[in-house]
């Protein structure tokens, strides 16, 4: 049976890579895109921004030999940047694979950085479109790098 483990990177350490790579745990680490992105929805109680500590964690991750992927949760400060996101992520982090998560509406009261699902399904599969996502992932080789117009 295969393991995963999702994080904000933020206390990734070496006892943590020590426990991932004795496990051979698949790791990926949520960042929502470029910092100023990222930071409208993921910051700390204080309000300051938690960028730096996810890429740090991504980037030790990376040196270990982990070779980690990118989770990004759509809201509504990001779902209109996909394509944006997906070539920093890309170009930028070079992760070992990318997903997208939809941000889901709270059962008990309002959530301010909601999205509907139904839009951002659709910008999803927009941007996957223009990268020739879909095709790739048809033939089986999807490397997200390969569909970024340069």
């Amino acid at each position: 049976m295969s393991m995963s483990l999702l994080t904000n990177g933020a206390l990734v350490d070496d006892d943590t890579l020590k426990a991932v790579l004795d496990t051979e745990t698949k790791v990926s680490v949520s960042i929502d895109g470029p910092q100023r992105l990222h930071d409208l929805v993921r910051h700390n109680v204080d309000g300051a921004s938690t960028y730096e500590a996810a890429l740090a964690g991504y980037r030790k991750l990376q040196n270990a030999g982990v070779n980690p992927g990118i989770s990004c949760t759509l809201n509504k400060y990001n779902v209109d940047h996909i394509e944006e996101i997906a070539h920093f992520i890309a170009q930028e982090l070079k992760p070992s694979g990318m997903g997208f998560n939809i941000l889901l509406p709270l059962m008990c009261s309002d959530n301010p950085v909601y999205t509907s699902h139904e839009y951002a399904s659709a910008q999803l599969i927009n941007a996957f479109k223009s990268f020739g996502i879909t095709a790739s992932m048809k033939t089986g080789s999807c490397d997200a790098s390969d569909h970024i117009p340069r």
